[in-house]
């Protein structure tokens, strides 16, 4: 005998703990408990309290309703994996094996490690200029010029640093590459100089010492993107600049000066306060369409990729501007282009590009593309006001370029510091190619900087915060109204909920400042509003799912005998006549040839196939063992959703599917049905077939399936047309393949599935669905020459078809067959055996 208080107070004490975890514990230890609660009770119901195991699980709970708990513990299970999912920190990640070819660089520019590709991208004008002035020791300064994206940097690196340090021997130059940087230029500077030439570390202390005539060798000292110094702020490397132009020829160093067109009227002006300072100008220009198109095909041959001449021209024609192309609109497009080919099964295809907005939309949609590949969604709008941190505040569509380092984003993002680095690893990564990463400024700012990798990345960024500033304003203002509307009434109702609920919580961080005691109650009063919804969903669903068990398990035998009977009510009589059986108009198969006249006695046949709801009483109606289960699943009725065997009992689990055709009917479980309803008749009838052989006995009185000639007969209901509707059969008439019209006649619908019975008009004799829905068996063996004996008998006699075969008739055509295969003659078959979703059958009674 156990010893129920002291189970009832270890129960207790299990009771409490359960609820401290609902009441106090995180979100995802709750969900997690839940499903082990479930599925310990649905599985494991022996780790129980014995007391609690005697009193509630009976044994109908017991095998009926817990193992329904299976399915509820999928709900919790999936929502506590999604907040770990999101809440999970993933650890930093090496990236380098998803680089993308050298060829395809996106917004970055070529390097010197590029320079075989580069040279057989069209500058080599630019180059052989650039390069005459190097070599001329007449010259000190020479200015590059050209529009953002114009591919000055990967002149200067992939072409005249590349042939330079390639032909070190030839031409005897040292080249310098600095990229500018406002802060310190002229210390800066002078350590790449003193970086790239050793052997004269100690000689060059200042920058005047580079253009001493004693120097051991001659250099090229390039100074990119000089748009980002100013004579009035740096002015001490501009001073430099006035005493290097001073000394006279010839000279020992040679300095390029390269920057953005806009920045030519600063440029310009500082040489106008040096006399006769002239140096000379190189603009370098856009590519046209023609070079834009050949250089994408060297891009994508050098890549491994072949895209279509058509796409190439769309993509080149949308970067147009005024037929001229940027470079750097080449590289964005050739690295989208990259990643549509590396997408499983992705084509490139003219409309798929046009749809995504041209390369202006497909770089929007590569970033937003990108950010969601690196990171949780909840991360997104931190990240993308990161991101907008990275521009230049004074000036207009100009990146930092120094760029940030991961401390400062991470606190104008409000995001972990980890979350911070690992993102912007990723979106530094040639993975994504977003951003730079820029080794520290100095000893004092420990840390890897980063920055954006191009200036044409600035609007994209902008329209994806656009989007996200309007949303975040529209939560904000949704908030408002909400709360105001609450304040006024007080009403559960006015609480937020919802996708309205999803995005406050979303955006609050954007208007976190606005939020003040009384609000932050009102969102709180939402979340828990939202909590207890989901909780009475789930005991909702609960409810529901364990009402099927009880509804499935409680069907009055009287309600079951009335469906069975329903099956005799609905048999309409065919009065007996001769006419001509076969393909009448010689459009089909030889199998229906030739035309041949049959003459029928009167019978009678089921108004319309037989339905799932009527086969599972039928099955229900047997002795319901084990036994029967197995023998449905081995030879008659493959269990499908439609029929399933739940608590003991065949049942429908979809009501909507109660009235459908039954399928998934072999002929063997056809003529079982038969028997079964030959033998409720009672006295004077008995069962025609014999299942284990499949022979019948025609003698006998009572249900059999209809013979070939009855079906058509039967169907055709008097015409001699391809069907009884007449020249055409459309999906008004029957449920076919619409695809596939009868002859050149409009296409119709697809349905693809069966209807319910009845659900399109009768024929003449007041019989539903002999066209479609699904094929029906037959009783006759197949024969494809049988036509050919019966043409020489004459007039054949109630015809019962071959005496033997290897396959039974099908007739009518389904819902997935064409208009063709429905028509009245049309003559189809499958071994006995045969199962699927197309075919089904209805009943001939003898009386």
């Amino acid at each position: 005998m156990p010893n129920i208080p002291d189970q009832a107070t270890r129960f207790s004490e299990q009771v409490e703990n359960i609820f401290r975890i609902i009441k106090h514990g995180r979100r995802e230890q709750v969900l997690f408990m839940a499903f082990f609660l479930c599925v310990g009770l649905a599985n494991f119901r022996f780790l129980l309290p014995d007391v609690l195991t005697n009193i509630l699980l009976t044994d109908f709970l017991q095998k009926d309703v817990l193992p329904w708990l299976n399915v509820v513990a999928i709900v919790p299970f999936i929502w506590g994996i999604v907040r770990v999912w999101k809440k999970a920190i993933p650890p930093k990640i090496d990236l380098t094996a998803a680089a993308k070819p050298s060829a395809i660089k996106g917004p970055f520019a070529f390097g010197e490690m590029d320079g075989e590709i580069f040279s057989q991208l069209g500058r080599e004008t630019d180059l052989s200029k650039l390069l005459g002035w190097v070599l001329d020791s007449q010259i000190c300064f020479t200015a590059l010029k050209g529009e953002s994206g114009a591919g000055k940097t990967s002149l200067l690196r992939a072409g005249l640093v590349y042939t330079l340090l390639r032909e070190k021997e030839k031409y005897g130059v040292t080249p310098i590459y600095w990229e500018a940087s406002p802060e310190n230029p002229a210390e800066e500077l002078l350590r790449a100089i003193r970086l790239a030439c050793p052997e004269e570390k100690d000689r060059l202390r200042k920058l005047d010492d580079v253009v001493e005539k004693d120097s051991a060798t001659k250099k090229v000292i390039i100074i990119d993107q000089a748009e980002q110094l100013s004579p009035a702020k740096q002015g001490e490397l501009f001073e430099a600049f006035r005493k290097i132009v001073a000394r006279k020829p010839p000279y020992a160093s040679t300095w390029i000066i390269a920057f953005r067109e806009e920045y030519a009227s600063t440029w310009f002006d500082f040489e106008t306060t040096i006399p006769d300072f002239h140096p000379p100008k190189h603009s370098l220009k856009t590519f046209s369409e023609a070079q834009a198109r050949n250089i994408m095909a060297v891009l994508a041959r050098e890549s491994g990729l072949a895209p279509d001449a058509a796409v190439l021209n769309e993509m080149v024609n949308a970067m147009s501007d005024g037929g001229k192309v940027s470079p750097v609109e080449i590289g964005i497009g050739m690295m989208v282009l990259c990643e549509l080919y590396r997408g499983p099964g992705s084509e490139v295809s003219l409309g798929k590009f046009q749809d995504a907005g041209g390369v202006a939309g497909l770089l929007r949609a590569y970033i937003k593309g990108k950010l969601d590949e690196g990171m949780p969604e909840h991360e997104h709008s931190p990240m993308q006001s990161a991101l907008l941190d990275m521009i230049d505040p004074d000036i207009s569509h100009q990146r930092l370029s120094q760029g940030k380092s991961a401390p400062e984003l991470a606190k104008t993002a409000q995001l972990p510091l980890n979350r911070m680095e690992h993102n912007l690893h990723f979106l530094a990564s040639p993975a994504a190619r977003i951003l730079e990463e820029l080794p520290a400024p100095s000893p004092a700012v420990p840390g890897t900087m980063y920055r954006l990798a191009h200036e044409r990345l600035i609007p994209a960024l902008e329209s994806l915060s656009g989007e996200l500033l309007t949303a975040a304003a529209e939560a904000r203002q949704l908030l408002k109204e909400r709360f105001r509307a609450w304040s006024n009434a007080r009403r559960r109702r006015f609480l937020l909920s919802g996708k309205d609920l999803r995005e406050v919580l979303k955006y609050r961080s954007h208007f976190k400042d606005d939020i003040n005691p009384e609000l932050g109650q009102y969102i709180r009063k939402s979340r828990k509003k939202r909590s207890v919804n989901i909780a009475l969903g789930g005991f909702i669903l609960l409810a529901l799912l364990l009402w099927q068990p009880f509804n499935n398990k409680v069907i009055e035998p009287s309600q079951r005998n009335r469906r069975l009977q329903s099956v005799e009510d609905q048999l309409v009589e065919v009065k007996g006549g001769v006419f001509e059986m076969g393909d009448l108009l010689k459009e089909g198969g030889g199998d229906e040839l030739p035309v041949h006249q049959v003459k029928l006695d009167s019978f009678q046949i089921s108004r319309s196939e037989i339905t799932n709801q009527q086969y599972c009483d039928f099955l229900n109606s047997l002795q319901p063992d084990d036994s029967l289960k197995v023998k449905v699943e081995d030879k008659w009725l493959y269990l499908t959703y439609e029929i399933r065997y739940i608590g003991g009992k065949f049942v429908v689990p979809d009501e909507s599917k109660r009235d459908h055709p039954v399928v998934y009917v072999n002929w063997f479980g056809a003529a079982a049905f038969c028997n079964f309803m030959s033998e409720r008749k009672g006295k004077g009838y008995k069962p025609c077939y014999n299942l284990e052989d499949g022979s019948c006995d025609s003698s006998a009185k009572g249900f059999r399936l209809p013979t070939e000639a009855e079906w058509e007969y039967a169907c055709r209901a008097g015409t001699t047309t391809p069907f009884h509707t007449g020249d055409n059969l459309t999906t008004d008439q029957a449920n076919y393949n619409g695809n596939y019209p009868y002859r050149d006649n409009p296409k119709g619908v697809y349905l693809e599935g069966t209807t319910p019975v009845g659900s399109y008009p009768p024929n003449a004799w007041g019989l539903y669905d002999m066209h479609g829905n699904v094929w029906e068996w037959c009783q006759d063996w197949y024969d494809g020459e049988y036509y050919n004996a019966c043409k020489q008998q004459g007039v054949k006699t109630n015809p019962r078809g071959p005496e033997t075969g290897s396959d039974r008739v099908w007739r009518g055509g389904s819902w997935l067959t064409s208009a063709q295969d429905c028509r009245s003659a049309y003559r189809d078959r499958a071994y006995p055996g045969y199962r699927s979703d197309y075919v089904g059958f209805r009943l001939v009674f003898v009386p």
